[in-house]
């Protein structure tokens, strides 16, 4: 009876069962790196952009959990959707990167990264190292941990950011 609820929810709704709730606990903040906006057209007003998110693009999410600072580990998450859809606060990331961030203790920064065919791999792994680079260098609430020594840093990703991910380092 349970499985052919479950089975009929979701024929109804394929996003019934997403998790879209955010962890307590930690606070989103939107990042906005130098050289990383870009725009997000649909086919229906001339662009080529696929994902549901149209408009102005690029800024990447950072989560901190409570009394982040700069000794705090690091997470680079790379959200996955084919290269082609999805972001930082779309597809349940949002949701994902708060439980990351609370169940890890870590920084959890999720990048926006050009899109194709908007951007291309170059693009996306240009993006992904200025995201380790700017993570490497900012802790919880974005603050500057430059001078500060280095915690460790990990990175992350599902699907085709997981690929991303793996060819980043």
């Amino acid at each position: 009876e349970v499985t052919e609820f479950c089975l009929q929810s979701l024929l109804a709704d394929p996003d019934c069962c997403r998790d879209v709730l955010r962890r307590p606990g930690v606070s989103p903040r939107d990042i906005s790196r130098p050289g990383t906006a870009w725009r997000c057209r649909s086919p229906e007003t001339g662009g080529e952009c696929l994902d549901d998110q149209v408009g102005p693009r690029g800024d990447d999410r950072l989560w901190s959990p409570v009394g982040a600072d700069c000794s705090t580990p690091r997470l680079l998450f790379v959200h996955g959707g084919d290269w082609r859809r999805f972001g930082p606060t779309s597809g349940a990331y949002d949701a994902l990167a708060s439980k990351l961030a609370f169940e890890g203790g870590a920084v959890v920064l999720v990048p926006d990264f050009r899109l194709a065919p908007v951007g291309n791999y170059t693009d996306t792994l240009r993006g992904l190292e200025g995201a380790w680079r700017w993570l490497a260098d900012h802790g919880g609430d974005a603050e500057d941990c430059s001078a500060a020594p280095l915690p460790p840093l990990f990175m992350a990703g599902d699907g085709s950011g997981a690929a991303s991910a793996l060819s980043l380092l």
